[in-house]
């Protein structure tokens, strides 16, 4: 693999590689939550919503991310530095004339059967480079091996979408359109939470205090409030036990000397 021998391909490859394992943990994660036995009411009470939200947001990151390596691979200063070869419309079909074949990294023209330019076979690259111009250098075997032959950056840049095409089962074919429909469904999203959290907040600011004023009210209406509950309670206290009296006892009169005569009549005839 020529990237294992280059740390400038390596770079790439291996960044996007890492982005595309974060990915693939928050979404396991998420799959598990989503799943049909956590979609009852009882089991939805303890989904971690904020940690599945966060998930969600390392995702959308690790995407951006490669992205970003992708376009510094395609649009980056070291590739605005390699030389494009023009190539006019009449002469799409013909070929290009080898006295304009020039090398894109070093800029000259002279070859040698040992040291040859070759032009990349991806179509819209346009760049040619000298065998030993390429980092790693170009073998003759490899030249041999196949009838195509790919820049490093173009071969590196096929290497990764072919990466992120079989992962999300997607068929990219620039940098451009890399993960767009997936950042305008997230960033919609995000303004409906953001819309929603801002109703909520409007509607806790209509109940909030402005003033002293309204705060002695509300305690005062609080008090009323607890009295008129307290009476309440206690009036229904009483009706529901017989045994509390609500009125004064009424009493009958009391003979105290026939009480006395009744009650020790058995030892008067004892004497």
């Amino acid at each position: 693999n020529f990237a294992e021998t280059s740390p400038i391909w390596k770079k790439y490859i291996n960044g996007t590689n890492a982005e595309l394992q974060k990915i693939r943990f928050c979404k396991t994660m998420i799959d598990a939550y989503e799943r049909e036995g956590w979609r009852s009411a009882n089991l939805e009470k303890m989904r971690p919503v904020q940690e599945l939200e966060k998930a969600q947001a390392r995702i959308i990151t690790s995407k951006k991310k490669i992205k970003s390596l992708l376009q510094e691979l395609c649009d980056g200063p070291e590739a605005r530095k390699e030389r494009t070869i023009q190539i006019q419309e009449e002469d799409s079909d013909s070929g290009v004339d080898a006295s304009e074949i020039l090398c894109s990294k070093c800029g000259k023209g002279n070859s040698t059967d040992e040291n040859d330019i070759v032009m990349c076979d991806l179509e819209g690259c346009n760049k040619a480079f000298h065998q030993k111009c390429c980092m790693p250098e170009v073998s003759q075997h490899e030249l041999e091996a196949s009838d195509d032959w790919f820049c490093r950056r173009c071969l590196c840049k096929l290497n990764i979408l072919n990466a992120i095409n079989d992962e999300f089962d997607t068929d990219y074919e620039t940098w451009k359109h890399l993960f767009k429909k997936d950042f305008k469904e997230y960033e919609t999203e995000q303004k409906k939470q953001e819309e929603g959290n801002k109703n909520f907040r409007g509607a806790w600011d209509t109940h909030s205090f402005n003033s002293d004023t309204d705060e002695e009210s509300w305690s005062e209406g609080i008090e009323n409030e607890h009295a008129e509950s307290s009476s309440e309670e206690s009036l229904e206290d009483i009706d529901e036990n017989p045994l509390i009296l609500t009125t004064k006892r009424v009493r009958k009169k009391v003979d105290y000397s026939k009480l006395n005569d009744e009650l020790f009549k058995d030892e008067k005839k004892r004497r």
